[in-house]
């Protein structure tokens, strides 16, 4: 095989930078749909209990540190009594780490 000239880029480079970049959006999908597949089962449960006549309460997490985007921070501990919901719930974003945590009385 023969070698790159000098300052150009190895088909082996390009195809390892490629395979990254894959694995990255691999990963990011990965979780998005995991995480909005959890919310969305919350909110059916959630919707359920409901209808059986229970308090619902839903409060908006988000792991707040130097990765939080500036809407999840701003609905970390953002809160909706049923049959009232949020307009766009979590995930708002790729990589989002948001969740829904409920409490049923």
């Amino acid at each position: 095989m023969a070698e790159s000239p000098a300052g150009s880029t190895s088909i082996k480079e390009l195809a390892a930078e490629a395979l990254e970049t894959v694995r990255y959006r691999i990963d990011r999908l990965a979780s998005f749909e995991t995480l909005r597949a959890w919310n969305e089962e919350t909110t059916r449960q959630n919707d359920l209990a409901h209808s059986l006549g229970y308090t619902v309460i839903e409060t908006w997490i988000a792991d707040l540190d130097a990765r939080t985007c500036a809407r999840c921070a701003a609905m970390s501990g953002e809160t909706v009594i049923r049959p009232e919901a949020f307009t766009e719930p979590p995930p708002l974003h790729g990589h989002c780490r948001c969740f829904l945590s409920t409490q049923i009385t």
